[in-house]
């Protein structure tokens, strides 16, 4: 049964996944600034199209980077890091569980993670959450494992605090939401402070913080936009533009977090009964684990369905364990064919996704561009696609980039044009094109990619 779990487990990490086309705008924006960090080799400031981008904090583009480092600077080294943050909290569950309920559930918890939506999501679309995922997995499982297991060393705790760091340094304060469980569950049953391990709030704060503070120290005025914009800004505004109505919590996060594993969520019967057979110790702390980053989830203003991706973490704890706990009563032949067809349901759709004629495709729309013609690539857009310049190696122009009059920018464009171009845009801006060339006495030809428009052209 390991076998055949762990099999499937890597199926799912990997296959039709690594060399599947970038995706706009999510997975071009960050696989371009960890390109780029390797081009200019500065790891510390983050660029996006040679400007800083501070939107994020390092470590998810140093996965990206490393990746590239190891398997190319393509599609499979940008996502190289996902895929193994995917496998690492995979294991990380699967020790926790073997740790609290024995074998069995370790098993059921690996086999349910890896078949289950929302980690297959987070390992298939190139982000921070499934990073994020792992360190806050991570963290976690020590601290679970300390606290309810006596005489545990402290260097638990350690690793704690040292997994906390890596999320911070991953996603900033996001990576601190299980401390809303761990410290109010902590003072309830143990009435003291011995959480906050003084070694341990030190290599937080050194590995958490120091790149804030050396950014902070070096270009004050960041301060004031991680705190307002990036904090504040994602809590209690809209300015993202990211799902602010008050119910997109139950279209976005319901659906993924809960419908995407109803598949097994039947397998462990009366849902309150499985509540009640967990020590009360232990279903306290998945309560809170769930709960209150959730309410947090929900009350701010940003909202995209990958956010709430490590709470799948607890849910899928639950699960497992009311599975394993009636594990005599459960046909063995239909578990296994409800694990074999979501491995094939998630493999097949990655391949899907990526042989698709899909607009956001941007290997796909470059393949297109390459195929139309020679001469320099200028993209009429007016929001940059970074997943095309991350194929093109730099090697493209912006024009309207930001504004929303295309046909001045493209009329500045020509004014000073020499050579052979092809004109990549959306499919709706082809008359537009094709008009201003005829005003100046040039002929393009056309070609067509899922709605986007390729004039070549030469003056």
């Amino acid at each position: 049964m390991w076998a055949v779990v762990l099999t499937g487990f890597f199926l799912v990490s990997f296959v039709g996944n690594l060399e599947r086309g970038l995706l706009e705008t999510t997975e071009g924006r960050y696989a371009e600034c960890a390109l780029e960090m390797l081009s200019s080799g500065n790891f510390l400031e983050p660029t996006l199209d040679s400007a800083p981008h501070w939107a994020k904090p390092p470590l998810a583009y140093w996965s990206m980077a490393a990746g590239m480092l190891v398997a190319g600077e393509n599609e499979a080294g940008a996502r190289l890091g996902t895929a193994l943050s995917f496998l690492g909290t995979g294991l990380v569950l699967a020790w926790l569980a073997w740790s609290l309920w024995g074998e069995f559930a370790a098993l059921t918890t690996l086999g349910v993670y890896a078949t289950s939506v929302l980690p297959i999501l987070g390992a298939t679309f190139l982000s921070t959450d499934m990073v994020l995922t792992l360190w806050e997995s991570l963290a976690v499982a020590c601290y679970v494992l300390w606290a309810l297991a006596p005489g545990q060393s402290k260097k638990l705790l350690f690793a704690m605090w040292t997994a906390f760091g890596l999320a911070f340094l991953t996603k900033g304060p996001p990576g601190l939401l299980p401390l809303l469980a761990i410290i109010p569950w902590h003072v309830w049953r143990f009435r003291d402070g011995k959480v906050f391990l003084p070694a341990g709030l030190m290599i937080f704060v050194i590995i958490g913080l120091s790149w804030f503070a050396a950014i902070i120290i070096k270009r004050p005025e960041l301060l004031s936009f991680f705190l307002k914009e990036e904090v504040v800004g994602r809590l209690t505004s809209d300015a993202f533009h990211r799902n602010p109505e008050w119910w997109k919590p139950f279209v976005i996060y319901v659906p993924v977090l809960f419908a995407g594993q109803l598949h097994w969520f039947w397998m462990m019967g009366n849902p309150f009964r499985t509540w009640q057979s967990m020590p009360p110790e232990q279903r306290t702390f998945l309560g809170l684990w769930i709960v209150l980053p959730l309410a947090v989830f929900c009350l701010a203003k940003s909202r995209l369905p990958l956010y709430v991706l490590p709470l799948s973490i607890p849910m899928t704890m639950f699960i497992a364990f009311g599975i394993a706990h009636r594990r005599d009563r459960i046909p063995l032949r239909r578990t296994a064919a409800i694990f074999a067809g979501a491995i094939f349901l998630a493999m097949a759709a990655r391949i899907l996704l990526g042989v698709l004629p899909l607009h956001q495709n941007m290997r796909a729309l470059h393949e297109a561009i390459l195929a139309a013609g020679e001469g320099e690539t200028v993209a009429l857009v007016k929001d940059k696609a970074y997943g095309l310049q991350f194929y093109a190696g730099g090697k493209l122009s912006w024009i309207g980039a930001g504004s929303g009059d295309r046909k001045q920018a493209l009329d500045d464009f020509l004014e000073s044009a020499s050579g052979k171009y092809r004109v990549v845009a959306k499919k709706k801006d082809t008359e537009l094109i094709v008009s201003t060339l005829a005003a100046e006495g040039l002929n393009g030809t056309q070609a067509e990619h899922a709605g986007w428009v390729i004039v070549s052209f030469e003056k």
